[in-house]
């Protein structure tokens, strides 16, 4: 399902030394349906408010209705280490099978990597988050910026394979919730239901809250994990045996 995710970054610069990764180490993480949602807002029907401000017509506005919706499925992560901090690393995203029933404009999606440090897992849309992921010891960063308009931001734990995490897109300039979508129209007239709202006045995308577990490998799988951990042990005892 395709997802909306409107940023705007400005002014960014990051300055840095990059450093060669270590070896990385794939998870996939199953969704807890009974304990995860979505939230986004969605067209409710149309508001009368009343005659415009010269009389000439009629204004109608959007009301939006913050609905829940499932969350399900799984995705798969690759962890890399930093060059800097052996409790640093990052989380990206290699697989992704993450399904829900909310609205296509605000459908849920997440980000591309998320940076972790001991339990703590966190991601930010602002061009300086993470900056310095790499930095060998004794290398220095710098990152000047800012955001404006719509931006994301995601934070959790990551504690014995459980990863909880609770993130939104929301509109950093609005303290409002949802913008005022309205038409005008002319007396006696009322709003085609037909009529395309532009969902671009919403403020907030969407909030999600997710849990999600380590996969525990198939029976067929841990098998054959077994059964290579066996021969091995066969062909060690044989090459020191007498």
């Amino acid at each position: 399902m395709k997802s909306v995710l409107l940023l705007a970054a400005i002014g960014s610069l990051a300055l840095a030394h990059p450093g060669k990764p270590l070896a990385a180490e794939t998870t996939q993480f199953v969704i807890d349906p009974a304990h995860s949602h979505v939230s986004a807002y969605i067209f409710n029907g149309w508001i009368n408010d009343g005659a415009t401000w010269d009389d000439t017509g009629v204004n109608w506005r959007v009301d939006w209705a913050l609905s829940t919706f499932q969350l399900s499925g799984s995705f798969t992560v690759e962890t890399i280490p930093s060059g800097s901090d052996p409790e640093w690393n990052r989380l990206y995203l290699i697989h992704n099978e993450v399904a829900t029933n909310a609205p296509e404009y605000a459908s849920f999606s997440l980000p591309e990597f998320f940076a972790t440090v001991g339990d703590s897992v966190d991601y930010s849309s602002h061009p300086c988050f993470d900056t310095g992921f790499y930095a060998p010891p004794g290398e220095s960063w710098s990152c000047s910026g800012g955001e404006m308009g719509k931006t994301r931001s995601d934070g959790g734990t990551l504690i014995g394979g459980v990863l909880e995490l609770d993130g939104a897109i929301t509109d950093n300039l609005s303290f409002w919730g949802p913008s005022s979508y309205s038409i005008v129209l002319p007396y006696g007239v009322e709003p085609d239901p037909e009529l395309t709202i532009d969902y671009s006045a919403l403020n907030d995308l969407f909030e999600y809250h997710m849990v999600a577990v380590t996969a525990v490998p198939e029976p067929e799988t841990s098998l054959l994990m077994l059964l290579g951990i066996g021969l091995v042990g066969y062909a060690a005892r044989r090459r020191t045996s007498p």
